[in-house]
């Protein structure tokens, strides 16, 4: 229902704003109607940054695209990477994952998208965790925009809940 509605929603922007917007209606045009892990991670990204009062068409096409294209780098790592478990990763194989993040935002530049703060903070950190621990930085929360932690825990909830593990 969350995917639906916020396909819907998307639907309605301005594709003459700018091209996040555009793009943002394009992409849920496109994929936002089946159950997926993207399209959960986007719709409920888009309505948790509603609820904080992130209104701004620009902003919330921002936070659609980062979540689409956040995962793009993965493509150029190593398959058996995104298959296997962090926990069993050598350091070797650590350092390689830790890299796609700004491979997402490298391909999308080479597609000459026009990457906006919120899109670029977005697929950079959302892989950040608030004590400075996660990756590609080491960013505490201070240093993280609202739509990156929007993003990185949506994610993280998706995972969690594909994994069968529970929060408490």
């Amino acid at each position: 229902i969350l995917i639906e509605k916020a396909a819907k929603e998307l639907a309605n922007f301005s594709i003459t704003d700018s091209q996040m917007t555009s793009l943002s209606v394009h992409l849920s045009n496109k994929f936002l109607h089946t159950d997926t892990k993207l399209n959960r991670v986007v719709a409920i990204g888009y309505f948790f940054a509603k609820t904080l009062n992130i209104n701004d068409e620009t902003r919330l096409a921002s936070l659609v695209c980062a979540a689409y294209f956040s995962q793009i780098g993965m493509m150029s790592i190593a398959l058996r990477l995104s298959r296997t478990d962090e926990k069993e990763y050598s350091e070797e194989d650590k350092s390689t994952y830790q890299k796609y993040p700004s491979l997402s935002l490298h391909l999308c530049r080479k597609a000459e998208i026009e990457v906006t703060v919120d899109f670029q903070s977005i697929l950079l950190d959302h892989q950040e965790k608030l004590s400075g621990k996660g990756f590609p930085n080491g960013k505490t929360v201070l240093e993280l925009s609202d739509t990156s932690l929007i993003v990185g825990f949506v994610f993280h909830i998706i995972e969690y809940n594909d994994k069968g593990l529970t929060l408490l």
